[in-house]
């Protein structure tokens, strides 16, 4: 990957895309970026979304005295990312603020710090590092981690096609490291697939980072989700999981397995 084929990636979501296609479910509200069509919570068709449509602004803004927005990174199901820098360090870092329709929610504003603490807690150099916690006067929390420049690994595929038996090896040998690791602490990813995993280039060699740890549980106790009975792209949820189940370390194993298949054949084990 040359330099100019960066991009800043979070959330399953890169900025092209964002700015692309986001989508908006008429009935429920909430929106969708990248690929998704459908609603995961109740099913219905999404419509076209202008991407500014909330999201909070907080460009130029000091959060708790400490971290300066310098702009929007991207924006997901579940939060909105900003560029933000230290202003006693100097020093650049991501943060990542919870949608409000959610923060709505405070038993689901209290989870989502909750799973972030879960997150932070996880040191694997393939797990993205989350240094620390706040929430904005207006009730949002948000957490702060690493700024990370790297190539979304579902657009890489979708770009390039499959991904060559060493590189693929190297991207799925850190992935399952930091399963092994999470696990071993007793924490879930519970959504892991191929839009949350980022790669880019270490010397002749790749760096893997996974992303979002345990946020698909937040997003699934929402009111929008106990309603429907279901939450996340129905190509990547285990078997359990589709009949109404939590899911455990096996629901992890399994969505490695079509992690794996995806990327050494180039498509989803199923559609």
């Amino acid at each position: 990957m040359s330099p100019d084929q960066t991009l800043l990636l979070f959330d399953g979501v890169d900025k092209d895309d964002v700015d692309a296609a986001r989508w908006v479910c008429a009935r429920c509200g909430m929106t969708q970026s990248g690929d998704a069509r459908f609603c995961p919570f109740d099913g219905e068709p999404l419509l076209a979304h202008s991407p500014e449509r909330g999201v909070p602004e907080l460009t130029g803004r000091v959060l708790d005295g400490r971290y300066r927005i310098l702009g929007v990174v991207g924006s997901g199901t579940m939060g909105t990312v900003y560029r933000a820098e230290h202003v006693t360090l100097g020093r650049q870092l991501a943060v990542k603020v919870l949608r409000p329709e959610l923060a709505r929610e405070p038993l689901l504003a209290e989870q989502f710090l909750l799973e972030a603490r879960v997150a932070a807690s996880i040191d694997h150099p393939a797990v993205v590092a989350i240094t620390d916690f706040g929430q904005l006067p207006s009730g949002e929390p948000y957490f702060v981690m690493e700024l990370l420049e790297g190539v979304q690994l579902s657009r890489l595929v979708r770009q390039k096609g499959p991904l060559t038996l060493p590189a693929a090896v190297s991207v799925l040998h850190s992935v399952a490291d930091a399963l092994r690791a999470a696990h071993a602490l007793g924490h879930l990813h519970r959504n892991l697939r191929i839009h949350n995993v980022l790669v880019g280039r270490m010397g002749r060699g790749l760096w893997t980072k996974v992303l979002d740890f345990g946020l698909a549980r937040v997003a699934g106790r929402s009111s929008l989700t106990r309603a429907s009975g279901l939450y996340g792209d129905p190509r990547y949820l285990s078997p359990e999981e589709i009949g109404g189940a939590a899911g455990d370390a096996l629901s992890d194993v399994y969505g490695f397995g079509l992690l794996a298949f995806e990327v050494t054949t180039g498509r989803a084990a199923f559609e």
